[in-house]
């Protein structure tokens, strides 16, 4: 991953986008519960960065580690021994709105 930053990409080829909010979505910070992250506004959800901070450590998102029913899986996708790989090869799976180009690399599995 990371293979040629482009403008507004950090180095491993996350889209960055600074000061946006998602309306809407007030209850998602508190189903991922971790002290090191302070409350944000009411009603704005920052756009997810799959914990970049984090990553930086080595550690996982915090969403994939809170979730006790280990319904989320991260990884790299260029990793053929990846478990996220797997996971995808054995499942049926979409991405959403494909055909606006963007390449979108978040599947669910269905």
């Amino acid at each position: 991953m990371g293979t040629g930053e482009g403008k507004g990409m950090d180095r491993r080829g996350f889209l960055k986008l600074a000061g946006l909010g998602v309306l809407g979505a007030a209850g998602l910070p508190a189903k991922v519960p971790n002290p090191a992250y302070p409350t944000r506004m009411k009603g704005v959800v920052e756009k997810c960065t799959f914990c970049s901070e984090r990553l930086d450590r080595g550690e996982m998102p915090a969403c994939v580690e809170a979730c006790t029913e280990k319904l989320l899986a991260f990884g790299d996708l260029q990793d053929a021994a990846a478990p996220v790989r797997a996971l995808l090869k054995e499942h049926f799976t979409i991405r959403r709105k494909p055909n606006l180009g963007t390449q979108p690399q978040v599947y669910y599995i269905v």
